[in-house]
């Protein structure tokens, strides 16, 4: 039975997908990434014996983005970190705040910088599939 929740998250993949095939523009807003993660993430573990461990750094910044991009992009993470992780296990993902210096790989730039990162336990990819990761 489709929730309220889904039927606005299929709307959103619609739209997207509608952009995507017109080269329209996205519709950037600040989002609180938290509750971004939490949703998103939690739809590919519905059903499995999996969990996902969110660790989100206390303060975490707003981002300015397209939700439904964003929230499809960590959906197909989560999902593809489901699927190469085994039976109950636990991939994290964490969202964490970056601070340009000496020591970071994050040049000194005018705006704040964030970073999401999906873990899993699996095999990886073959070579000639990394090569297509990017690729529509």
């Amino acid at each position: 039975m489709w929730t309220g929740r889904a039927v606005w998250r299929a709307r959103d993949v619609t739209q997207q997908l509608t952009t995507f095939a017109k080269g329209g523009t996205t519709v950037k807003k600040p989002l609180a990434l938290e509750p971004l993660l939490r949703e998103a993430s939690g739809f590919a573990v519905q059903n499995t014996t999996v969990q996902l461990r969110l660790q989100v750094t206390p303060g975490l910044w707003l981002v300015e983005a397209d939700e439904s991009q964003l929230v499809q992009v960590i959906n197909n993470l989560a999902v593809n970190a489901v699927q190469a992780t085994p039976q109950a296990g636990i991939p994290p993902i964490s969202a964490e705040n970056l601070k340009p210096g000496a020591n970071s790989r994050v040049p000194a730039l005018e705006c704040r910088v964030g970073r999401i990162a999906v873990t899993d336990t699996g095999t990886g990819l073959s070579p000639e599939n990394l090569q297509k990761i990017l690729v529509p």
